[in-house]
């Protein structure tokens, strides 16, 4: 079932995804969200299946995370969008198996620039994407975390 929803979601991403570039209009668009749940719609789109996102998150992740984020994680249980300051996030894990398969997605609507952390059961350990840089391991319980802005502070407010 995984497979089946990574590849249905790549095809789809092959006819209809383009690349992000300069030119895009900003991740702040997405605010529209804050307060609700990411799967709903606001006009014809989801947070998941908005433009905006679906460009910068496939471009940062790749096509099997971006599937394994965008349809197994976000079908299943996610928090509403919040906002502290300029950092847009939500939390969305596989249904019945939140400790093991989640992702944590931050965004800073002031510097335009979209954070994943992603804990797969599947990878040897969490990984930590971030825009305009090349993925890095975490460790094992790298997106361990009680509130999704504690990334902020672990992650990118020290460039660490």
């Amino acid at each position: 079932m995984r497979r089946l929803s990574i590849a249905l979601c790549m095809l789809v991403l092959l006819v209809s995804c383009r690349g992000a570039s300069a030119g895009d209009p900003p991740l702040s668009e997405l605010q529209a969200w804050v307060g609700k749940e990411p799967f709903q719609k606001i006009g014809d789109y989801t947070f998941w299946t908005h433009p905006i996102f679906v460009a910068k998150a496939y471009n940062l992740l790749g096509p099997e995370s971006f599937a394994l984020v965008t349809t197994v994680y976000a079908e299943g249980v996610s928090t509403p969008v919040d906002r502290h300051d300029d950092i847009l996030s939500t939390f969305v894990c596989k249904p019945h198996e939140c400790l093991s398969d989640s992702a944590a997605v931050l965004i800073d609507i002031k510097k335009d620039k979209l954070y994943v952390c992603l804990h797969d059961s599947y990878r040897p350990e969490d990984m930590w994407y971030e825009s305009g840089k090349e993925p890095k391991g975490i460790g094992e319980s790298g997106c361990a975390a009680r509130d999704p802005y504690e990334f902020y502070d672990k992650y990118i407010k020290d460039g660490k």
